[in-house]
């Protein structure tokens, strides 16, 4: 129930976000698909420093909203991925089971972003990120509490590049939440790398 109230929340603030826009008919709209990788981490005390991969898939719609910029909302789904240290299960006093794993979450993230292109084949980006967990693996605590919040909330920015119909996006998100469900006195926050491909079907 509470996943389903913050999708409302989301459609309600994205409808918000593109009213002003109504002149939208009257301008060459983007609309197509995208995919790549994600290299991605957990930042914590308990996870290793390196990052390790990931991917997502979606759909992307921009339109102008001035000169040189242009609005541009997504929603894909992502998989983030890391590794627990050794010693893990000690780092945190056993609050978490003995068969806790290598966290692999998967969200439905929906980004709202502004890009700035100044020439034909270069735009850079940045905007804000809201991400629903759907799945995760066994993530447990011992009093049977789920590990991770259900949301994320990230800052992203980064680059695309247009060649023909194709965008190849560079881009880096911050998670500005902890993203643990529980009081282990440290903060887990993500941290990933974009790399990938979107086409531009019109």
């Amino acid at each position: 129930m509470g996943q389903f109230l913050s999708i409302r929340r989301i459609i309600f603030i994205s409808i918000l976000f593109f009213l002003p826009c109504h002149y939208l008919l009257a301008q060459k709209f983007s609309l197509g698909p995208m995919v790549g990788a994600n290299v991605t981490r957990i930042d914590g005390s308990g996870f290793t420093n390196g990052y390790n991969i990931g991917y997502h898939a979606g759909a992307f719609f921009a339109l102008p909203v001035g000169k040189k910029l242009n609005a541009q909302m997504e929603l894909y789904w992502s998989q983030v991925k890391t590794e627990k240290v050794d010693g893990f299960n000690a780092i945190y006093n056993n609050l978490v089971t003995q068969d806790f794993k290598d966290p692999k979450l998967e969200y439905l993230s929906i980004p709202l972003t502004l890009s700035f292109k100044p020439g034909k084949v270069i735009s850079f980006q940045g905007g804000m990120q809201y991400s629903i967990l759907v799945n995760h693996n066994n993530s447990v605590l011992q009093n049977s509490k789920e590990a991770f919040n259900s949301g994320d909330v990230s800052a992203l920015f980064g680059l695309q590049f247009h060649v023909s119909a194709f965008r190849f996006y560079l881009r880096y998100q911050m998670g500005l939440n902890d993203i643990s469900n529980a009081d282990l006195n440290n903060e887990w926050k993500t941290s990933i790398i974009q790399l990938g491909t979107a086409i531009d079907f019109f």
